[in-house]
């Protein structure tokens, strides 16, 4: 059994998210309608994490990729995103850019994880843009994500951690 999971933030990079459950299989990019992408969830360590905000206008649009993962991965992957704490796990229609829509999980940040003024580390902001590389993004949303106002991390470890994730 599997189930679909919707990735608009770090998970973007196929490669972090196979570091996290080792199921993932890329299926198409798609976007979340009437959706901002926003950087205002508080992370544990610190700094910004993406968030997907319902504003319903028309011209917003949250893009990603639609993974399948097995569905025994599911809580794993919940457990990663601190679902309950940080974010809720929510099923979402995603306009595929292939045509037609699915019904997939993703994680939309809790009012409690949301603090305004956080900037993302530059190492989340990388998988991001490498993610959106990875799988095709439109050009235009790239380019948005290249202009995310990120910040150092100033944890070495954790910072060269992550990069080598994307080096792999």
């Amino acid at each position: 059994m599997t189930c679909l999971v919707f990735a608009y933030g770090s998970n973007l990079c196929h490669e972090r998210l196979l570091n996290r459950v080792e199921s993932a299989v890329a299926l198409d990019i798609g976007s979340l309608q009437g959706y901002q992408l926003t950087f205002h969830k508080r992370g544990i360590d610190g700094s910004a994490k993406a968030d997907a905000i319902y504003t319903g206008q028309t011209g917003h649009a949250t893009w990603g990729v639609v993974f399948r993962i097995a569905k025994e991965h599911k809580s794993v992957l919940d457990d990663f995103e601190f679902v309950g704490i940080g974010y809720d796990s929510v099923k979402v229609d995603i306009a595929l850019a292939a045509g037609g829509h699915v019904q997939a999980w993703t994680y939309l940040a809790r009012p409690t994880a949301i603090e305004k003024g956080l900037k993302p580390y530059a190492w989340y902001k990388a998988f991001m843009v490498h993610g959106a590389r990875q799988h095709g993004l439109p050009a235009k949303y790239v380019e948005l994500l290249e202009d995310i106002d990120a910040t150092p991390d100033l944890d070495a470890a954790r910072h060269q951690l992550n990069t080598s994730i994307i080096k792999r």
